[in-house]
Formats: C-alpha cells, sequence, structure tokens
C-alpha cells in the first residue's frame, strides 16, 4: 500500500484550513469570531453522520444524500452534492474533497488513509473527534478572552462618554462662577479637554491598526509578533500556550494512531496550526527528525514545550506509543485550560467590576466636589 502526502502542486488551488478563520483576526487566524462559509461546526456535522451512516451499512452516494438534507443552506446543500457528483463520477472521497477546494490537506489525507486501508469509517470518527476538541478549544479560549475584554473595552467606553459629555456639562457651570477650581476637578477637566481634542485622531488611529494588522496578518514579522505577544499576555499567556498544545498534542495523537508517518504527521500539523511558536518549531523539527534526530531531543530546543511534555513525548518514542502519549497530553492540557479559565473567570470579575467603577466614581466625586466646597464656605 502507498499513501502519498498530497503535494503543493496538487491541492494549489485548496484554500487555508478553515479553522484559520480568524475569531480576532487581527491577532491570530487560529481562534474564530465568525465562522467561514464550511466551518468547523459544519464539518463537524458532515463527519458525524458519515461515520454513523456508513457505519450502518449505507454507501456513500445514499449518506450524502440523507446529510445533503440536513443541511439547512443552499451553499451547504451545493458543497455535499457536489461531494456526491464527483463521487457518482468515479472518483475517491478524498479526489472529491480536493477538487472542491473546502477541506483542508489533513482532511484529504486522513479520508485517503481511510480508503486505502479499509477504515473509512473509523477515520471519520477521528475527524470528528479532532473538530470537536478543535471546537472545545476555541471555546475555551474565547471564554478566557472575551469577557476581559469585554469589560475593558466597555470601561473605555463609559469614561470616554463622561470625558466627551459629561465634565464639560460641569466644567461649564463652574467656569460662570470664575472660581478656582479644585485640583482634582482641574485634572479631569484639563484631561476631558484633551480627549475632546483627540477622540477623533484616536478613532481613527484605531481603524488604521485594525485595517493595518488585518493586511498585514500573513506576514511573517506579524505572525512572529503577535506569537510572542499572546504568549505574554499577563494571566492569559499561559492559558493560551496551553490551548495550543491541546491542539498540536491532539492532532499528533489522531495523525499517529492512523498510521500516518511521523514527518508527514509534523507536516500537516504545520499546516493546521497557524500560530508561530509551534508552526516554526515543527518546521525546524521535521527537518531534523528527517536527518535522525529524535522528536523529544529537538523539540526541548524551543522553549514554548514544557519539560513535562517533553518527557512524556520520550517515553513514547521509546516505548513506542507516541500516539497514546499524545492524547494523554491533550487531555492534560484540556484539563488545565479548564481550571485555569474557571479560577481566572472568578476572580478577574470583581477586579474588573471594582476597577470600571472606581474609575466612574473619581470622575463623578471631581464634578461635584466644586459643589460640595461651595456649600461648606457658604454654611451649609
Amino acid at each position: 500500500m502507498s499513501i502519498q502526502l498530497p503535494q503543493k502542486k496538487a491541492t494549489k488551488a485548496v484554500p487555508k484550513d478553515s479553522t484559520k478563520t480568524s475569531i480576532w483576526s487581527f491577532m491570530n487566524r487560529d481562534i474564530q469570531f465568525f465562522e467561514p462559509k464550511f466551518g468547523i461546526k459544519k464539518k463537524l456535522v458532515l463527519y458525524g453522520q458519515l461515520e454513523t451512516l456508513l457505519g450502518s451499512g449505507l454507501d456513500i452516494q445514499a449518506s450524502l444524500e440523507l446529510i445533503e438534507q440536513s443541511f439547512k443552506k443552499k451553499q451547504d446543500q451545493a458543497l455535499i452534492r457536489g461531494l456526491k457528483e464527483s463521487i457518482v463520477k468515479g472518483k475517491s472521497l478524498s479526489e472529491s474533497m480536493a477538487e472542491l477546494g473546502k477541506f483542508s490537506i489533513y482532511e484529504q489525507y486522513s479520508v485517503q488513509i481511510g480508503e486505502e486501508t479499509g477504515r473509512l469509517h473509523l477515520i471519520l470518527r477521528d475527524l470528528s473527534s479532532f473538530f470537536e476538541k478543535t471546537l472545545s478549544y476555541q471555546r475555551q479560549l474565547t471564554g478566557a478572552l472575551a469577557y476581559p475584554v469585554f469589560v475593558l473595552s466597555f470601561s473605555v467606553l463609559a469614561v470616554l462618554f463622561l470625558l466627551r459629555y459629561l465634565v464639560p456639562m460641569f466644567s461649564g457651570i463652574y467656569g460662570r462662577f470664575k472660581q478656582e477650581l479644585p485640583s482634582l476637578t482641574q485634572m479631569v477637566v484639563n484631561l476631558s479637554g484633551w480627549v475632546g481634542v483627540l477622540m477623533p485622531y484616536l478613532l481613527i488611529s484605531v481603524l488604521l491598526l485594525i485595517v493595518g494588522a488585518y493586511s498585514q496578518r500573513e506576514k511573517l514579522w506579524y505572525r512572529k509578533m503577535m506569537g510572542w505577544v499572546l504568549s505574554h499576555i499577563p494571566l492569559f499567556g499561559g492559558i493560551i500556550q496551553k490551548v495550543y498544545l491541546s491542539r498540536f498534542c491532539q492532532a499528533m495523537a489522531l495523525l499517529l494512531a492512523a498510521g500516518v508517518p511521523l514527518l508527514n504527521a509534523l507536516k500537516l500539523v504545520q499546516q493546521m496550526i497557524n500560530f508561530y511558536p509551534v508552526s516554526s518549531s515543527l518546521k525546524k523539527t521535521e527537518q531534523a527528525v528527517f536527518q535522525g534526530a529524535q522528536l523529544h531531543e529537538v523539540l526541548s530546543q524551543f522553549d514554548f514545550y514544557p519539560p513535562q511534555a517533553l518527557a512524556l513525548i520520550k517515553v513514547g518514542e521509546e516505548s513506542g506509543k507516541l500516539d497514546m502519549m499524545f492524547e494523554r497530553l491533550a487531555r492534560q492540557y484540556t484539563e488545565e485550560v479548564d481550571q485555569q479559565t474557571a479560577v481566572i473567570g472568578s476572580l478577574i470579575e470583581p477586579v474588573l467590576i471594582v476597577f470600571l467603577g472606581g474609575i466612574v466614581a473619581v470622575i463623578l466625586v471631581a464634578m461635584y466636589l466644586p459643589l460640595f466646597k461651595m456649600s461648606t464656605s457658604m454654611g451649609f
């Protein structure tokens, strides 16, 4: 049996993996906010239903006809219909997937292995499991980042609103009395004046920053910089690292368990995970392993991989159970991410609320302080 990894020339029409459509597109493409036309959730449904139907004895054509009816959107139905029509013309499922250009090389290669080994329904089960876990990783990451980002953004908008509209109303009233304002009040009034002047430029700068980041997202320097930034965010850097470690370990476990050679597995995972610390290290690792180096020895050269993970990978290489060790690591990191996000979420919520309340309180006290001072001087 000969299983060939799809070559670059043959997959020229295949777009990048749908998991690379960004939740924070200006930060990292692996984290999704808006799912692509045929994204992770839909692939999870496709592979799960196809595995169930094939396992029940239906042929692939009849299975795809039933799956087509389960999708509501016409574009999704057209995609499944395209797979079915290509198979009717005599092509294999993996060839049909490559022809449509909506599936990653990892998916094509996995299905090709299933077809040539007679284990297609098992490979489909693995693909369904992979996308289920990928969706879980994304939810973990967005769950860790979404709430703090939302609260901080709301805080900034609330403060800008107070400084831009509320403070000028009070300062106009106090200006009629022609009295010296308390230091705190004067400082807030001056800050309000600066905000009024700089706000248009601030909004334009933020817009240009987002557009510039989106246009540069493919560049090496940008990917390297954002990889470093995401890995060093206070409190969340460690969680982000473990999310990608879990994705790496889960992908390696599925590929190795399916019988994919280690070199091919490393090449495929590079294409699946666009996070720079992972993809760049795997590219160098693939070259070193090809020259005869041990996987754990090469990975130990990169700070991204913890010593505990390297120790288990070493045991897996020596025992011939590398896929089981990667599966164990994936479960371990997933559990750690769940625990850490729960703890940080419970701690950061009151901190952010107190922070926002404190800023608003300072502004309000500063605005009412002259009134208190005037009432005191008048003997009330």
